[in-house]
């Protein structure tokens, strides 16, 4: 992390990527990487039975169409319902996404969509895949399969974060959303995670030794 970070900010504009990208096309996007990396396709159900008509039923598949598993995507805000951006089990091979996504003004408008929420779809979509891809009777899984060791109950969340930062993926997106994202804001977010990564591993540093201190010191 370089002290010329702080003397050059990088504008909050050049952040923003909603004008680039939809609810949709991020959907398409992380399905056909989802299909690349891991051989698996999301079909989506036309008739959902969802508990409010913005939510989608999701259905996950090998190649060759065997169900692995399901999941609803609650994505818009609404006052009633919970703020938090999560996934939860339903049942053994049914879970739920919940997003807080501003609507779209009109039904048939696209919904844009910031990269913050871009982040913690592709997120919680690790954590969709983690849960329905588990061997449920290893004796580390837990029954609501929260249970999962610490240490790797965020390995594949943060491996599918990873791919948004990509220059090709971030096109990709913005191409399934019907625009092109200039090759300026593309470098401005990817530097400004490489700060936000350099920030964080300080942070994870310090309370490491911190903790070192406290606990072992004689």
């Amino acid at each position: 992390l370089s002290r010329n970070d702080d003397k050059n900010p990088i504008s909050s504009n050049k952040l923003d990527l909603s004008p680039y990208l939809s609810s949709d096309g991020i959907l398409q996007g992380l399905f056909a990487i989802n299909r690349a990396l891991f051989g698996l396709i999301v079909s989506e159900d036309e008739n959902p039975c969802g508990w409010h008509p913005d939510v989608r039923l999701f259905h996950v598949m090998t190649e060759d169409k065997k169900r692995i598993g399901s999941f609803y995507i609650d994505i818009f805000k609404r006052s009633t319902k919970t703020r938090a951006v999560l996934m939860g089990p339903l049942t053994s091979s049914i879970v739920y996404i919940n997003m807080n996504i501003n609507p779209p003004t009109w039904d048939d408008m696209p919904t844009p969509v910031s990269l913050e929420d871009t982040v913690s779809l592709f997120h919680e979509f690790g954590h969709v895949l983690q849960f329905l891809l588990a061997d449920k009777h290893h004796p580390w899984y837990g029954s609501s399969g929260d249970s999962n060791l610490l240490d790797i109950s965020e390995v594949l969340p943060h491996f599918m974060e990873h791919w948004v930062f990509e220059t090709s993926i971030l096109q990709t997106l913005a191409h399934l959303s019907g625009t092109s994202i200039p090759d300026d804001t593309i470098k401005a977010v990817q530097e400004q995670r490489r700060r936000d990564k350099a920030e964080e591993s300080l942070r994870r540093i310090f309370l490491g030794q911190l903790e070192l201190e406290l606990f072992f010191a004689k």
